[in-house]
Protein backbone atom coordinates (compact mmCIF):
# COMPACT_ATOMS: atom_id res chain seq x y z
CA UNK A 1 0.00 0.00 0.00
CA UNK A 2 1.39 3.52 -1.05
CA UNK A 3 2.20 6.19 2.03
CA UNK A 4 -0.13 9.25 2.21
CA UNK A 5 3.29 10.99 4.08
CA UNK A 6 5.57 10.02 1.49
CA UNK A 7 6.69 12.93 -0.69
CA UNK A 8 5.66 10.47 -4.01
CA UNK A 9 1.88 11.05 -3.03
CA UNK A 10 0.16 13.84 -4.57
CA UNK A 11 0.94 17.44 -4.29
CA UNK A 12 1.30 18.12 0.00
CA UNK A 13 -1.15 19.91 1.67
CA UNK A 14 -3.20 22.69 0.56
CA UNK A 15 -2.23 26.27 1.11
CA UNK A 16 -2.53 28.19 3.64
CA UNK A 17 -6.01 30.09 2.87
CA UNK A 18 -7.63 26.29 2.74
CA UNK A 19 -6.30 25.08 5.51
CA UNK A 20 -7.99 28.56 7.40
CA UNK A 21 -11.15 28.06 5.89
CA UNK A 22 -11.35 24.27 6.70
CA UNK A 23 -10.54 25.21 10.53
CA UNK A 24 -12.98 28.41 10.40
CA UNK A 25 -16.12 25.39 9.19
CA UNK A 26 -15.07 23.39 12.19
CA UNK A 27 -15.70 26.33 14.55
CA UNK A 28 -18.94 26.40 13.28
CA UNK A 29 -19.79 23.07 14.91
CA UNK A 30 -21.67 22.48 18.44
CA UNK A 31 -21.40 19.23 19.20
CA UNK A 32 -19.22 16.82 18.65
CA UNK A 33 -21.14 14.67 15.82
CA UNK A 34 -21.93 17.87 14.44
CA UNK A 35 -18.29 18.21 14.19
CA UNK A 36 -17.75 14.52 12.88
CA UNK A 37 -20.38 14.98 10.07
CA UNK A 38 -17.51 17.64 8.90
CA UNK A 39 -14.91 15.59 7.60
CA UNK A 40 -14.45 14.22 4.71
CA UNK A 41 -16.63 11.35 4.03
CA UNK A 42 -14.08 8.77 3.33
CA UNK A 43 -12.90 9.33 6.91
CA UNK A 44 -15.56 9.80 9.16
CA UNK A 45 -16.08 5.97 10.29
CA UNK A 46 -12.41 4.91 10.64
CA UNK A 47 -12.39 8.35 12.66
CA UNK A 48 -15.76 8.72 14.58
CA UNK A 49 -14.34 6.12 17.12
CA UNK A 50 -11.21 7.57 18.52
CA UNK A 51 -12.81 11.49 18.14
CA UNK A 52 -15.85 10.13 20.34
CA UNK A 53 -12.89 8.32 22.58
CA UNK A 54 -11.14 12.21 23.20
CA UNK A 55 -14.60 13.58 24.23
CA UNK A 56 -14.95 11.05 26.83
CA UNK A 57 -11.90 11.35 28.31
CA UNK A 58 -12.17 15.39 28.06
CA UNK A 59 -15.70 15.07 29.99
CA UNK A 60 -13.49 12.19 32.65
CA UNK A 61 -10.66 15.77 33.18
CA UNK A 62 -13.65 18.27 33.52
CA UNK A 63 -15.25 15.78 35.87
CA UNK A 64 -12.20 15.54 38.02
CA UNK A 65 -10.72 18.72 37.86
CA UNK A 66 -14.44 19.86 39.48
CA UNK A 67 -14.07 17.04 42.16
CA UNK A 68 -10.69 17.80 42.96
CA UNK A 69 -11.77 22.00 43.27
CA UNK A 70 -14.28 20.88 45.99
CA UNK A 71 -11.90 18.75 47.75
CA UNK A 72 -9.42 21.58 48.32
CA UNK A 73 -11.87 24.16 49.26
CA UNK A 74 -13.34 21.30 51.88
CA UNK A 75 -9.84 20.71 52.73
CA UNK A 76 -9.29 24.61 53.38
CA UNK A 77 -12.48 24.77 55.67
CA UNK A 78 -11.48 21.90 57.32
CA UNK A 79 -14.51 19.96 56.36
CA UNK A 80 -14.54 16.64 54.88
CA UNK A 81 -16.94 15.64 51.81
CA UNK A 82 -19.84 13.38 52.74
CA UNK A 83 -18.43 9.53 50.87
CA UNK A 84 -14.98 10.63 53.04
CA UNK A 85 -16.61 11.31 56.13
CA UNK A 86 -16.58 8.53 59.65
CA UNK A 87 -18.39 9.23 62.50
CA UNK A 88 -16.46 9.41 65.81
CA UNK A 89 -15.84 6.24 67.20
CA UNK A 90 -17.29 5.63 70.86
CA UNK A 91 -15.66 3.43 73.36
CA UNK A 92 -17.89 2.21 76.02
CA UNK A 93 -16.43 2.41 79.85
CA UNK A 94 -17.80 2.02 83.17
CA UNK A 95 -19.74 4.75 85.11
CA UNK A 96 -17.37 4.32 87.38
CA UNK A 97 -14.49 5.11 85.34
CA UNK A 98 -16.21 6.95 82.83
CA UNK A 99 -16.29 10.11 85.52
CA UNK A 100 -12.31 10.01 85.92
CA UNK A 101 -10.10 11.86 84.23
CA UNK A 102 -8.01 9.05 82.81
CA UNK A 103 -11.31 8.38 80.91
CA UNK A 104 -11.70 11.97 79.59
CA UNK A 105 -7.76 11.65 78.94
CA UNK A 106 -8.55 8.68 76.87
CA UNK A 107 -11.27 10.66 74.73
CA UNK A 108 -9.66 13.10 73.36
CA UNK A 109 -6.88 11.02 72.56
CA UNK A 110 -9.65 9.54 70.20
CA UNK A 111 -10.83 12.45 69.62
CA UNK A 112 -7.44 13.78 68.37
CA UNK A 113 -6.91 11.01 66.22
CA UNK A 114 -9.87 10.29 64.18
CA UNK A 115 -9.53 14.38 63.07
CA UNK A 116 -6.06 13.00 62.66
CA UNK A 117 -7.34 10.03 60.44
CA UNK A 118 -10.00 11.88 58.78
CA UNK A 119 -7.08 15.00 57.69
CA UNK A 120 -4.86 12.35 56.17
CA UNK A 121 -7.60 10.83 53.94
CA UNK A 122 -8.50 13.82 52.82
CA UNK A 123 -4.63 15.03 52.20
CA UNK A 124 -4.16 11.57 50.16
CA UNK A 125 -7.43 11.83 48.39
CA UNK A 126 -6.56 15.28 47.10
CA UNK A 127 -2.86 13.96 46.10
CA UNK A 128 -4.81 10.89 43.96
CA UNK A 129 -7.30 13.17 42.26
CA UNK A 130 -4.61 15.50 41.02
CA UNK A 131 -2.14 12.72 39.91
CA UNK A 132 -5.66 11.63 37.99
CA UNK A 133 -5.62 15.07 36.60
CA UNK A 134 -2.16 14.96 35.33
CA UNK A 135 -2.64 11.60 33.76
CA UNK A 136 -5.97 12.90 31.58
CA UNK A 137 -4.08 15.84 30.59
CA UNK A 138 -1.42 14.10 29.31
CA UNK A 139 -3.65 12.24 27.03
CA UNK A 140 -5.18 15.43 25.57
CA UNK A 141 -1.54 16.83 24.43
CA UNK A 142 -1.35 17.60 21.01
CA UNK A 143 1.51 15.07 20.29
CA UNK A 144 -0.27 12.18 22.06
CA UNK A 145 -3.22 13.15 20.28
CA UNK A 146 -1.68 13.05 16.61
CA UNK A 147 -0.05 10.02 17.11
CA UNK A 148 -3.35 8.32 18.17
CA UNK A 149 -5.27 9.15 15.21
CA UNK A 150 -2.60 9.25 12.72
CA UNK A 151 -2.52 5.08 12.36
CA UNK A 152 -6.25 5.73 11.50
CA UNK A 153 -5.88 8.03 8.53
CA UNK A 154 -2.80 6.58 7.23
CA UNK A 155 -4.37 2.85 6.89
CA UNK A 156 -7.69 3.90 5.62
CA UNK A 157 -5.95 6.93 3.60
CA UNK A 158 -3.40 4.09 1.87
CA UNK A 159 -6.61 1.85 1.13
CA UNK A 160 -7.93 4.47 -0.64
CA UNK A 161 -5.35 5.24 -2.63
CA UNK A 162 -4.84 0.94 -3.72
CA UNK A 163 -8.39 1.22 -4.99
CA UNK A 164 -9.44 4.10 -6.15
CA UNK A 165 -6.62 4.90 -8.79
CA UNK A 166 -7.85 6.96 -11.50
CA UNK A 167 -7.12 6.53 -15.57
CA UNK A 168 -4.35 8.15 -17.29
CA UNK A 169 -4.99 7.70 -20.96
CA UNK A 170 -2.16 8.77 -23.73
CA UNK A 171 -2.76 9.70 -27.58
CA UNK A 172 -0.48 9.54 -30.47
CA UNK A 173 0.39 12.46 -32.69
CA UNK A 174 -2.41 11.83 -34.20
CA UNK A 175 -5.17 11.92 -31.07
CA UNK A 176 -5.80 8.55 -31.48
CA UNK A 177 -6.14 6.57 -28.10
CA UNK A 178 -2.42 4.83 -27.65
CA UNK A 179 -3.04 3.32 -24.11
CA UNK A 180 -4.28 3.75 -20.61
CA UNK A 181 -2.84 3.60 -17.32
CA UNK A 182 -4.03 3.64 -13.66
CA UNK A 183 -2.33 5.80 -10.99
CA UNK A 184 -2.51 6.93 -7.78
CA UNK A 185 -5.21 9.65 -7.96
CA UNK A 186 -3.60 12.87 -6.55
CA UNK A 187 -6.73 14.78 -5.25
CA UNK A 188 -7.28 12.12 -2.93
CA UNK A 189 -3.86 12.19 -1.76
CA UNK A 190 -4.12 15.54 -1.11
CA UNK A 191 -7.20 14.78 0.69
CA UNK A 192 -5.82 12.52 2.37
CA UNK A 193 -2.94 14.65 3.84
CA UNK A 194 -4.77 17.61 4.51
CA UNK A 195 -7.08 15.23 7.04
CA UNK A 196 -3.78 14.33 8.27
CA UNK A 197 -2.87 17.80 9.09
CA UNK A 198 -6.56 18.75 10.23
CA UNK A 199 -6.35 15.48 12.60
CA UNK A 200 -5.03 17.78 15.63
CA UNK A 201 -7.78 20.42 14.46
CA UNK A 202 -10.54 18.01 14.86
CA UNK A 203 -9.48 17.07 18.47
CA UNK A 204 -8.73 20.82 20.15
CA UNK A 205 -12.23 21.45 18.61
CA UNK A 206 -14.05 18.38 20.21
CA UNK A 207 -12.18 19.07 23.89
CA UNK A 208 -13.54 22.78 23.44
CA UNK A 209 -16.84 21.21 22.75
CA UNK A 210 -16.81 19.47 26.12
CA UNK A 211 -15.39 22.13 27.93
CA UNK A 212 -17.90 25.04 26.82
CA UNK A 213 -20.86 22.33 27.45
CA UNK A 214 -19.62 21.43 31.02
CA UNK A 215 -19.24 24.97 32.29
CA UNK A 216 -22.77 26.07 30.66
CA UNK A 217 -24.10 23.14 33.06
CA UNK A 218 -21.94 24.21 35.80
CA UNK A 219 -23.19 27.81 35.83
CA UNK A 220 -26.60 26.38 35.49
CA UNK A 221 -26.16 24.01 38.86
CA UNK A 222 -24.68 26.97 40.90
CA UNK A 223 -27.69 29.64 39.72
CA UNK A 224 -30.19 26.53 40.71
CA UNK A 225 -28.11 26.24 44.43
CA UNK A 226 -28.37 30.04 44.92
CA UNK A 227 -32.10 30.10 44.29
CA UNK A 228 -32.62 27.14 46.53
CA UNK A 229 -31.03 29.07 49.36
CA UNK A 230 -32.62 32.18 48.58
CA UNK A 231 -35.87 29.93 48.75
CA UNK A 232 -35.00 28.06 52.48
CA UNK A 233 -33.77 31.78 54.01
CA UNK A 234 -37.15 33.44 52.68
CA UNK A 235 -38.70 29.98 54.07
CA UNK A 236 -37.37 30.59 57.72
CA UNK A 237 -37.63 33.95 57.79
CA UNK A 238 -41.51 33.80 56.59
CA UNK A 239 -42.25 31.37 59.43
CA UNK A 240 -40.59 33.03 62.10
CA UNK A 241 -42.87 34.80 63.36
CA UNK A 242 -45.76 32.59 62.84
CA UNK A 243 -46.70 29.23 63.85
CA UNK A 244 -44.94 26.41 63.22
CA UNK A 245 -45.68 24.41 60.11
CA UNK A 246 -47.13 21.08 62.10
CA UNK A 247 -49.59 23.35 63.97
CA UNK A 248 -50.76 24.38 60.46
CA UNK A 249 -50.88 21.17 59.34
CA UNK A 250 -53.06 20.03 62.61
CA UNK A 251 -55.51 22.68 62.43
CA UNK A 252 -56.26 22.14 58.59
CA UNK A 253 -56.84 18.90 59.01
CA UNK A 254 -59.35 19.35 62.18
CA UNK A 255 -61.03 21.98 60.20
CA UNK A 256 -61.53 19.35 57.69
CA UNK A 257 -62.80 16.61 59.59
CA UNK A 258 -65.17 19.05 61.17
CA UNK A 259 -66.47 19.79 57.46
CA UNK A 260 -66.72 15.98 57.38
CA UNK A 261 -68.60 15.41 59.78
CA UNK A 262 -71.27 17.64 59.06
CA UNK A 263 -71.87 16.94 55.43
CA UNK A 264 -72.40 13.52 56.98
CA UNK A 265 -75.27 14.49 59.74
CA UNK A 266 -76.84 16.51 56.68
CA UNK A 267 -76.83 13.35 54.68
CA UNK A 268 -78.37 11.37 58.01
CA UNK A 269 -80.72 14.12 58.20
CA UNK A 270 -82.01 14.31 54.63
CA UNK A 271 -82.07 10.47 54.55
CA UNK A 272 -84.68 10.52 57.58
CA UNK A 273 -86.45 13.00 56.48
CA UNK A 274 -87.08 11.50 52.62
CA UNK A 275 -87.93 7.99 54.62
CA UNK A 276 -91.03 9.56 56.51
CA UNK A 277 -91.90 11.39 53.49
CA UNK A 278 -92.33 8.42 51.64
CA UNK A 279 -94.02 6.32 54.00
CA UNK A 280 -96.84 8.98 54.44
CA UNK A 281 -96.85 9.48 50.73
CA UNK A 282 -97.26 5.35 50.87
CA UNK A 283 -100.52 5.42 52.98
CA UNK A 284 -104.16 6.16 51.93
CA UNK A 285 -105.25 9.71 53.24
CA UNK A 286 -108.31 9.11 55.92
CA UNK A 287 -111.78 10.08 54.66
CA UNK A 288 -114.38 12.44 56.48
CA UNK A 289 -117.93 12.97 56.82
CA UNK A 290 -117.76 16.10 54.65
CA UNK A 291 -115.33 14.55 52.12
CA UNK A 292 -118.06 11.01 51.75
CA UNK A 293 -121.16 13.27 51.19
CA UNK A 294 -119.24 15.21 48.39
CA UNK A 295 -118.29 12.22 46.44
CA UNK A 296 -121.55 10.78 46.95
CA UNK A 297 -121.57 7.75 48.57
CA UNK A 298 -125.16 6.43 49.92
CA UNK A 299 -125.46 7.17 53.77
CA UNK A 300 -125.70 4.14 55.64
CA UNK A 301 -128.96 3.10 56.47
CA UNK A 302 -130.69 2.94 60.22
CA UNK A 303 -132.95 0.30 61.02
CA UNK A 304 -136.90 1.90 61.71
CA UNK A 305 -137.73 2.16 65.15
CA UNK A 306 -140.04 -0.98 66.12
CA UNK A 307 -143.19 -0.35 68.86
CA UNK A 308 -144.26 -3.43 70.85
CA UNK A 309 -147.70 -4.92 69.80
CA UNK A 310 -149.98 -6.23 71.84
CA UNK A 311 -150.51 -9.49 71.22
CA UNK A 312 -153.58 -10.35 69.87
CA UNK A 313 -153.81 -14.10 71.75
CA UNK A 314 -152.65 -13.59 74.52
CA UNK A 315 -154.86 -10.63 75.16
CA UNK A 316 -158.01 -12.92 74.55
CA UNK A 317 -156.80 -15.21 76.80
CA UNK A 318 -156.88 -12.87 79.24
CA UNK A 319 -160.34 -12.15 79.06
CA UNK A 320 -161.08 -15.68 79.05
Amino acid sequence: MPDILSASSGSGVDSDSASVARRVALQGARTVDALIDLIPGDFVECLRGPLRGISATTSKLVSARATLVKWRQHHAAGTMPSHLFRQKPEVQLTSNFGSTDDASQHRLALESAHSEYLKTTLENAIKAKADDVLFLEAALEPERLFNELKPFIAVQGSHLLATRKVPLITYTDKGAFKEVKFIEDALLAQQCRNVMADSIAYAFRIISIVESHAAVESVKQERKRDLKKAADVEMADSSRPGPSIQSMVDRAVAAKLKTVEAKKGKKKDTKKKASTSTQVARRPPKATKGAEQKKGKPKPKTKPKTTAKPDKGKGKAKGK
